[in-house]
């Protein structure tokens, strides 16, 4: 039995490909191969992919049909931590806009150590936008914060926009945590200065080095429509909507 339809879906690590054949009304699964994801020319990975089906043994039918979907990442997922939350919150919201990132979460200093530990270890983001107290401010929220993130030690690239006189201390703190982070001017330089530029062109550099694939979808062609998968990210079990109230319960109990 030959077969007339071939199934792909193109993810971040592997491209996979499913043989059918139908007839009759029938759809018979005939076998099943896949191929590391190749970033420069994605078509590369879907043939890989291919010629494992036929190695198996199945014959492709002339007039076979090929469809695809793509389920490789999306956004990058983003924490920011900093001193005040309304600020905070702000300048994430600004930072994260065009730069292919997505607020997963923002904790500010009102929210204890071990519950900011715990949201990245919850989120395990991609991006941590590491901001808080204007130049020559605050310098203590910062340093804790970076004690918490090397703590964790999470694959995240570490975007660091605080208070310029924290930084050197910080960067020193990753650097020898093995974390990646990248320095760009405070993003709150004054209390009524928002600078969120430097920090947007450094989160979309990162972007463009961590997830590359679904530009790549969006970009290329295996002779068959493009279509987004439907499959959703498992929830999160410290949803936003929750995380201040779990947090209030702890200092509740806490008191």
């Amino acid at each position: 039995m030959k077969a007339n339809i071939l199934v792909y879906d193109v993810g971040s690590t592997y491209t996979k490909g499913a043989a059918f054949a139908l007839a009759d009304g029938k759809l018979t699964f005939l076998a099943r191969g896949q191929h590391p994801t190749t970033l420069e020319n994605i078509s590369d990975g879907a043939r890989g992919a291919e010629a494992e089906i036929l190695a198996k043994g199945v014959e492709f039918a002339p007039d076979m049909v090929r469809f695809s979907s793509c389920s490789a990442a999306g956004g990058l997922r983003m924490v920011a931590m900093g001193y005040m939350p309304r600020v905070t919150a702000k300048a994430a919201k600004e930072v994260a806009m065009t730069a292919g990132a997505r607020v997963m979460e923002v904790v500010s200093a009102d929210e204890p150590p071990e519950f900011r530990e715990e949201v990245l270890r919850e989120i395990k983001p991609d991006i941590i936008l590491l901001s808080g107290g204007t130049d020559g401010g605050d310098m203590a929220n910062v340093l804790e914060n970076a004690d918490i993130i090397c703590k964790v030690h999470g694959e995240g690239t570490v975007i660091l926009g605080c208070n310029k006189f924290a930084q050197r201390e910080a960067a020193e703190k990753f650097r020898a945590a093995g974390i990646e982070c990248i320095r760009v001017p405070n993003i709150l330089p004054t209390i009524h200065e928002l600078n969120v530029k430097p920090a947007r062109i450094a989160i979309t550099s990162s972007s463009s080095t961590r997830s590359p694939m679904r530009r790549a979808c969006r970009s290329s062609v295996i002779r068959s429509r493009i279509r987004p998968s439907s499959r959703r990210r498992a929830p999160c079990s410290l949803r936003a909507s929750c995380l201040p109230r779990a947090a209030t319960s702890r200092r509740a109990s806490a008191a």
